[in-house]
């Protein structure tokens, strides 16, 4: 059974997309998707992404919470990178660097 996935998307060799982001609804406030954030960090450093993105719909507010507490700022369409490949649903998006995702992440673990 497939509780929850999370994809990295090179988008150039300092900026990188998170796609395909879910967690099952009842394994939700357990502690999966922190895991599966905590996975993609080590796969975006081992691969020098400095910047991660994401875009997500209006109505899911508590993915919004949920990147907000990593670190994830809400930012314009237009500050997107040069090849970030927008869904036609997303209208809502977010940045974060790898060094403030990590320290959002250590801060989680204590």
């Amino acid at each position: 059974m497939i509780i929850g996935s999370i994809g990295l998307k090179k988008i150039d060799a300092r900026h990188a997309e998170i796609k395909k982001f879910f967690v099952k609804e009842s394994y939700r406030g357990k502690g999966v998707a922190r895991k599966l954030l905590y996975s993609l960090l080590k796969s975006a450093a081992k691969h020098r992404f400095i910047y991660l993105y994401l875009g997500t719909v209006d109505v899911l507010h508590a993915a919004q919470r949920f990147y907000s507490k990593y670190g994830f700022l809400r930012i314009k369409q237009s500050d997107l990178p040069n090849g970030f490949i927008k869904c036609e649903l997303d209208t809502v998006f977010f940045k974060v660097t790898t060094k403030e995702l990590q320290t959002k992440l250590a801060e989680q673990m204590d």
